[in-house]
């Protein structure tokens, strides 16, 4: 359903796009569809990890056989960091010395660069220190793999954003700023 309203919405850009480039006055056929109902009501995710299920989370995570994906899993879980961030993070975006990592590539186009406290310093440190090239050398299958073994350990179904939200709400929770936890996200 996300997709056809999509649709729509590219339809409707392209033919206002083409009335306004060659003075054109007609009606955008879309609206008509809209007046009529024919969007879809998409309702947002709002998934996240269980405060109860936390202990058990990071116990099947540290037990997976991939460390791989047990550092990659840990490393969005501690910075609420998005998937394709994690994934495109490069071993010189990590400062060693200043002890913080810089996301150059977010979805928003800006740098965004985050401190790295104790846990997620060791963490890192003991999965990429020296290495270069990307921090994280996984594809979406041994990603699906990973997460769906976690899943079943703690019988819980969660995605890798479920843990972007879980960050931001226990962040909230502890720091009860705003504007800090926007900042680190």
């Amino acid at each position: 359903h996300a997709q056809a309203n999509y649709f729509l919405r590219v339809i409707s850009a392209l033919w206002s796009f083409g009335c306004a480039k060659y003075d054109v006055n007609l009606p955008n056929p879309t609206q008509r569809i809209k007046a009529l109902g024919g969007l879809h009501v998409i309702k947002p995710r709002d998934r996240l990890l269980p405060d109860a299920l936390h202990p058990k989370w990071w116990e099947a995570v540290a037990a997976l056989r991939d460390k791989e994906a047990s550092a990659f899993l840990s490393f969005i879980a501690l910075t609420g960091c998005r998937r394709s961030e994690a994934l495109g993070l490069e071993a010189n975006n990590i400062d060693w010395h200043a002890r913080t990592v810089t996301f150059p590539d977010t979805k928003n186009g800006m740098t965004h660069r985050i401190p790295l406290g104790n846990r997620l310093f060791c963490c890192l440190y003991d999965h990429c220190y020296g290495r270069t090239g990307r921090v994280f050398r996984l594809n979406g299958r041994g990603i699906w793999a990973s997460t769906a073994e976690v899943s079943e350990r703690i019988g819980f179904k969660w995605t890798a954003h479920d843990l972007r939200r879980t960050f931001v709400t226990v962040a909230q929770r502890t720091l009860r700023d705003l504007a800090t936890v926007k900042k680190l996200v």
